[in-house]
């Protein structure tokens, strides 16, 4: 057995060929491509979900939440089926183009699809829209702003406060500060005020409401309750 000059036998002594280096140079390359197309599959599922997400397809969801002002695609097809849509309760809530909804004023609505060549087969889902720190009900999201009737004023506030100045015959009947709330029950709408700085404690009932006027029967002044509309201020 010989040995070289540090006395190592030349058994033990490993030697690295040419072979060698570009097996492992070539296992390398296929790992990085590999790793690659990894990436790309992840890449491409990422972008379907995120296609998913933005359209609204009503085989798979019953119920959708927005915001007021966001807007959802809607899928042109369900099941494979050619759809139509239509809004089958709360048009004062979202609005339907052809092809996405839009989210106008907090509250639920009902959204229908409808196979164009079967109107047996339909699909439903609820939208619940929202506004982002609002607790109130629908009917106290459109209550607020302000309110004009005349020279009178009513001013109703997100925070639940308000302000009213009442003019009766040129002369102000009243004018105060106030907390605010709405009821509903079997079907008949309330504005309550309470907590004014005049000690002010009412309740109207509010005979019409809409996005642009409503119209409340109450007492403004003194005397007998009365009909009185009032027209919202477009700022």
């Amino acid at each position: 057995m010989s040995t070289n000059d540090s006395g190592i036998n030349d058994e033990n002594q490993t030697t690295q060929t040419p072979s060698d280096n570009t097996q492992t140079e070539t296992e390398t390359d296929d790992s990085n491509k590999e790793n690659e197309n990894q990436t790309d599959k992840e890449e491409d599922k990422d972008s379907e979900n995120t296609e998913e997400e933005n359209v609204l397809d009503l085989s798979k969801t019953t119920s959708f939440s927005m915001l007021v002002g966001e807007s959802i695609t809607l899928s042109a097809s369900i099941d494979g089926c050619d759809v139509w849509y239509e809004i089958q309760s709360g048009d004062d809530v979202i609005s339907c183009d052809s092809d996405f909804i839009t989210a106008i004023s907090v509250g639920t609505a009902i959204l229908k699809a409808t196979d164009w060549n079967d109107e047996s087969r339909t699909w439903k889902c609820t939208i619940i829209v929202s506004v982002e720190g609002f607790t109130g009900t629908a009917l106290d999201y459109k209550l607020i702003g302000k309110w004009l009737c005349d020279d009178s004023y009513i001013e109703l506030n997100s925070d639940m406060t308000g302000y009213m100045k009442v003019y009766l015959n040129g002369s102000v009947v009243q004018d105060c500060e106030f907390t605010w709330n709405t009821m509903e029950v079997k079907g008949n709408k309330y504005l309550d005020i309470a907590n004014g700085t005049d000690y002010i404690n009412k309740s109207y009932t509010i005979l019409k409401m809409s996005e642009v006027e409503f119209r409340i029967k109450g007492y403004l002044g003194f005397g007998l309750p009365e009909e009185t509309t009032w027209l919202k201020e477009q700022i």
